[in-house]
């Protein structure tokens, strides 16, 4: 990521970024044509690839666990607004 940043922050200075209408900041077709990516090794766009897969993962198992804390947490409050309002508390 820090290739790509570092080409688009060289590529795209102020003064080939323009202003269209209200605020839209545009770019034109010739800037982005003439802009340099660098190419990336395959080992290292592997070993991106492995970390956003893990993260993917880490985020998948955190969103199961967040459902069913939500879920309990519904739950509970179910169960304490019935005891409360029949008078079990």
């Amino acid at each position: 990521m820090t290739h790509l940043r570092a080409s688009l922050s060289a590529g795209l200075s102020a003064g080939n970024i323009g202003s269209n209408g209200a605020a839209q900041k545009t770019v034109s077709l010739g800037v982005l044509r003439n802009l340099q990516l660098p190419k990336v090794k395959l080992a290292e766009q592997k070993q991106i690839a492995a970390k956003l897969d893990s993260l993917r993962e880490e985020t998948q198992r955190l969103a199961r666990l967040y459902q069913r804390k939500h879920s309990a947490l519904e739950a509970f409050k179910k169960s304490l607004l019935h005891q409360a309002f029949s008078g079990k508390l």
